[in-house]
């Protein structure tokens, strides 16, 4: 009596196959004995009722939040968080004010300062400009006067003969006026001579020079200026001690280029120690006799090495087979 197609419906949900827990009896689907259909509506309607219970918990939540955040800081609108300051009167503190008197008293010694370099400036191209006439003297005052303004304006306790606690750039200032200075005796001192033939501004020179040397150790200049003026005096020594300090100078300095063999052109050239030498041994073999003899006469003259001893002293030195054919050659042609 039932429809064709509830009939066919009918049919074909009892020929599906379900699992063992679900159960059909007649049509009607059961879960474990239970009707499939109330289980859905009860399982649908507890989903619902959990969105709408997280959904309103979530809102309180959030209107907690927003009632803490209200209490803690006071927000001027919905796009800035920046907490305000309970106290909303403007500062009108005025910025201070720069004491006069400071101000004043740094410019004053900014002028002074100025002043004392424009000072030495000046008395540096007055020295400069007598140089160029040839007016040493004139120029060798000059930087003395620059020199005088320095000393001055420093304390003596800086002033010290080494010049260890010397500004940087005061020394530099120093050490090249005085070398000036003595470049200017220098040139003084050649027809500075007096009737004795001694001369005038040598000493001079003698003292910047080693004022300089004082300051700046490695100054080439003033070492060779004082090696010229020492030889002009016939202080033949003294000239050969600067002489030596020039070569150590120079040998330090060229260390490694005359390891490596590079030649090197040295300060002093070697005729230069020859000619000092020949001044220097005529007068120390006829002090050294001198000294002998006055011993002599004391009775208190020292024994001479004996052959064996100055034989083998000889053969230390490098020369000494050369030396011995060379008198061999001269015994024979003397013989001859």
């Amino acid at each position: 009596s039932n429809h064709p197609k509830q009939r066919r419906t009918e049919n074909k949900t009892n020929t599906m196959k379900f699992p063992s827990f679900i159960r059909n009896d007649h049509g009607k689907l059961s879960v474990f004995g239970f009707d499939l259909k109330l289980l859905i509506s009860i399982i649908l309607a507890t989903t619902t009722t959990g969105i709408f219970l997280f959904s309103y918990t979530r809102s309180d939540v959030k209107k907690l939040k927003g009632k803490d955040s209200d209490d803690d800081t006071d927000v001027t609108d919905k796009g800035d968080k920046t907490p305000k300051t309970t106290n909303s009167t403007p500062d009108t503190t005025p910025p201070p004010v720069p004491n006069s008197a400071e101000s004043s008293a740094s410019t004053e010694k900014s002028d002074k300062v100025k002043a004392f370099h424009k000072q030495i400036e000046d008395a540096d191209k007055r020295g400069k400009a007598f140089f160029k006439a040839k007016e040493y003297l004139k120029a060798a005052a000059c930087f003395t006067e620059a020199l005088d303004l320095i000393e001055e304006s420093t304390p003596q306790s800086t002033t010290s003969s080494a010049g260890a606690t010397l500004n940087p750039s005061v020394k530099r200032q120093v050490i090249t006026l005085t070398n000036n200075r003595g470049a200017m005796y220098e040139k003084a001192e050649v027809g500075g001579a007096g009737a004795d033939g001694v001369s005038v501004y040598a000493d001079l020179a003698l003292v910047d020079c080693d004022r300089v040397l004082e300051l700046d150790v490695g100054h080439s200049k003033a070492r060779l200026r004082k090696l010229r003026i020492l030889e002009s005096c016939s202080r033949w020594n003294e000239a050969l001690v600067v002489v030596c300090a020039l070569q150590l100078r120079f040998m330090q300095d060229n260390r490694d280029k005359l390891r490596m063999g590079i030649p090197v052109q040295p300060p002093v050239p070697q005729s230069k120690i020859e000619d000092l030498m020949a001044h220097i041994l005529p007068n120390e073999i006829e002090q050294t006799m001198k000294r002998l003899a006055e011993e002599n006469k004391q009775e208190t003259l020292r024994k001479l090495p004996n052959p064996y001893t100055i034989s083998q002293l000889l053969k230390s030195f490098s020369g000494y087979n050369t030396w011995m054919s060379s008198a061999a050659r001269g015994k024979s042609e003397s013989a001859c």
